[in-house]
């Protein structure tokens, strides 16, 4: 019975120790997805008609980035009737998150550094590191949405956001009538495609979760 207990206990550490090495290796990789703080040095054509007009002559980075967080929650805030008139609206908001992002990567640097000097035995500024993870998610899941990964320089990103939303303005917006036949096909479709989305979403927000939990 003893040795029986011994085992039992022996398991549970084992796989526990197991676990937590799995998870402090998906939270390395995490970290290194981070990336490293670099200023924007080339702006795409008409970004400064739309955010930071007093800041184009110089183009400094703070200049700009005091101008960024309100432009872009008031963009991501625009309701589906204006995006529908305007596409081009959550493509520029989203080139904006690029510039949010690196702000908060350099205000944050202090403590990245001190949390990887200490890691994995300590978890010091565990909470900063962890929301940086969170905004690098949504980074992630944006640019996902038009074909970009994380590889992509913050630049590259940008630009590829705002020149996609300039081409889309320069479209009509028009009503098209289409059959009973097609719009129960596509409600099909969309459903499949909604039933997928939702549980790959779940899986990666569990292991989000876990993540986010261990550094608490």
């Amino acid at each position: 019975m003893k040795k029986l207990s011994f085992y039992i206990i022996y398991f549970f550490f084992n796989t526990a120790g197991f676990a937590n090495e799995k998870l402090i290796k998906s939270i390395d990789l995490k970290i290194q997805e981070l990336g490293e703080y670099s200023e924007i040095k080339n702006y795409p054509t008409g970004f400064f008609e739309v955010v930071a007009k007093h800041c184009e002559e110089n183009k400094d980075f703070k200049c700009i980035t005091a101008d960024v967080a309100g432009k872009m929650s008031a963009m991501f805030n625009r309701g589906e009737t204006y995006n529908q008139s305007n596409p081009e609206n959550q493509l520029y908001a989203m080139a904006l998150f690029e510039i949010f992002y690196l702000s908060n990567l350099n205000n944050n640097k202090y403590y990245l550094t001190k949390f990887k000097s200490g890691w994995p035995k300590e978890k010091k500024f565990s909470k900063q590191v962890s929301n940086l993870i969170k905004l690098n998610e949504s980074r992630r899941k944006m640019r996902e949405t038009v074909g970009l990964s994380l590889s992509n320089s913050p630049e590259e990103a940008m630009n590829a956001y705002w020149n996609l939303g300039t081409f889309l303005s320069k479209g009509t917006l028009q009503k098209q009538n289409v059959s009973k036949e097609y719009q129960e096909k596509k409600n099909i479709l969309d459903s499949y495609n909604n039933s997928i989305s939702k549980l790959k979403s779940t899986i990666q927000n569990q292991e989000l979760e876990e993540i986010y939990d261990y550094l608490k």
